[in-house]
């Protein structure tokens, strides 16, 4: 496993990828972590390659369900690739809501169904989830504030000196970012 470094604050929201390399020729894997769109950590050792089981996908726990190990706070979002994302693609999708086709897409679940204990998948695959342990009871959905729209568009520099953003999308919700204070890691 792979811990991030990043120091997480509390009632601000996170984008969040993990990803697998295996590398068959050194016989070692790489598992990554990005936060917001950047490397955090990554370990490379001897795993090896992902193969097909049969264990369910659980969002939010660890596998062995035990009350400690729920997540305390609020999921948007959750998207499983059969392809390893580099930076870019990551950046390019991560304030995006999508369609479901997307190639590579096996599994995206908005958790925005707003009613009832089943979480659609909106991919061909159907992998419809059921939710369990929300901390609201399941028909009272919690409308999150996640920054999702049509489009992604970011910024990434160290020297933020006279730097401008142009935020546009198909639904004329556009802003510009004309003047950046401080050093932050990437602006969405």
């Amino acid at each position: 496993s792979v811990t991030g470094t990043s120091t997480l604050s509390l009632n601000t929201w996170y984008h969040l990828v993990g990803t697998y390399a295996y590398n068959s020729g050194a016989g070692e894997g790489t598992i990554s972590i990005f936060v917001n769109g950047s490397l955090d950590n990554s370990v490379t050792d001897s795993y090896g390659s992902l193969t097909q089981n049969t264990e369910e996908l659980r969002i939010g726990t660890r596998l062995t369900g035990v009350a400690s190990q729920f997540t305390n706070g609020i999921i948007e979002e959750v998207r499983v690739w059969d392809t390893l994302l580099g930076e870019t693609a990551i950046r390019n999708n991560m304030t995006q809501k999508l369609v479901g086709n997307e190639a590579n897409l096996v599994g995206y679940w908005r958790f925005d169904d707003n009613s009832g204990t089943t979480l659609d998948d909106l991919t061909s695959y159907n992998n419809d989830g059921t939710l369990t342990n929300m901390g609201v009871t399941p028909t009272n959905w919690i409308t999150s504030s996640a920054p999702l729209g049509d489009v992604s568009t970011y910024a990434y520099h160290t020297d933020w000196t006279g730097e401008s953003l142009n935020l546009v999308d198909s639904d004329g919700d556009d802003a510009t970012v004309e003047s950046v204070t401080g050093t932050p890691d990437g602006i969405h």
